[in-house]
């Protein structure tokens, strides 16, 4: 359980609140927007004439916490990556720069030299949203919803003499009520259409949450995670600051971070636990009656669930409705 870490070494940072002995982490931030904040968007159309997959894409960045760096994305795809060791350098993936997959990312000082016509940081960006898919973009648009949200695509590390060394992956973290405090939450996103949640006999879902609930059921995990997102606000917070200085360089005003955030920044003591339960949150904006009639229910029902499970919490996300968590 020690290898679940949201740690950050800011400190190189400290002298240089503008950034501009670091102009490609700048930038990064200047398109960073917060949870709660709804990032701005662009009509996209695919080449390959799908016409399912034409709409708006996203062309601001989210970001989450990692063991020693930092992750952007766009519209759920990995932008770059930044690395706060003993020296800040950023990375961005190649098939963004119009390169093979021989590599998987390469470092911003390498770009110019290796491919002199990737362009600039928006053009990178715009080239996710050929890899954006709808489950993604859903994902984004309930982070831009929820200022609560506190990390993305949240990874948990294989557990001590498990074969698959695979990564699970929980779409959303997010900080609840509890009491005078606040819990951290889980969310998986299915889209309505997604196999995995429709069924005649028992979803293939159960399995992927069976996943989850045995690694929290690992001794100390929940105290692992509590802790490591009582650090993950206050390094929010702290970049943020970082962040408002750039924006206010350019004469802006950085969008807020959420009030639950700063308030365990402030007193990591008012994160008082983890509720390991995994919950679904489905996006159903297509209105599909018959998810609803047929699949929905074995979702449901507790009759179906693995043996030592808990009943599996479902949201719902109809037709227009609300993107705010429950």
């Amino acid at each position: 359980m020690s290898d679940f870490k949201r740690v950050l070494n800011l400190g190189a940072l400290a002298a240089d609140p503008e950034l501009k002995a670091q102009p490609w982490l700048r930038e990064l931030l200047l398109r960073w927007q917060p949870a709660g904040t709804a990032a701005q968007s662009e009509n996209w159309k695919p080449k390959n004439g799908d016409k399912k997959s034409e709409g708006a894409r996203p062309v601001q960045l989210r970001l989450a916490i990692r063991n020693g760096y930092v992750n952007f994305y766009c519209g759920g795809q990995s932008v770059a990556k930044a690395d706060f060791g003993s020296k800040i350098t950023a990375r961005v993936h190649n098939k963004y720069l119009g390169g093979g997959d021989a590599q998987k990312y390469i470092r911003f000082d390498a770009i110019a030299q290796d491919f002199p016509d990737a362009g600039d940081l928006d053009c990178w960006i715009r080239r996710t949203h050929g890899y954006q898919g709808i489950e993604k973009i859903f994902v984004d648009l309930v982070v831009g919803a929820n200022a609560q949200i506190i990390d993305l695509e949240m990874g948990l590390p294989a557990l001590h003499g498990a074969i698959e060394r695979v990564a699970p992956r929980i779409d959303l973290v997010a900080l609840e009520p509890s009491g005078d405090g606040w819990k951290v939450v889980f969310w998986e996103a299915k889209h309505v259409k997604d196999g995995r949640i429709r069924s005649t006999t028992t979803p293939e879902v159960f399995r992927q949450l069976a996943s989850y609930a045995t690694w929290f059921d690992a001794p100390g995990s929940l105290d692992v995670v509590r802790d490591a997102y009582r650090e993950n606000c206050e390094i929010l917070v702290a970049l943020h600051k970082i962040a408002a200085a750039v924006w206010a360089s350019e004469g802006k005003p950085i969008p807020v971070l959420g009030a639950a955030i700063r308030a365990v920044a402030a007193d990591p003591s008012k994160l008082v636990g983890v509720d390991p339960n995994v919950r679904l949150l489905i996006d159903n904006r297509e209105n599909d009656a018959l998810f609803c009639k047929a699949h929905l229910p074995k979702l449901t029902e507790a009759a179906r669930l693995p043996v030592d499970q808990s009943p599996v919490a479902v949201h719902m996300v109809n037709p227009n409705a609300k993107l705010e968590l429950p």
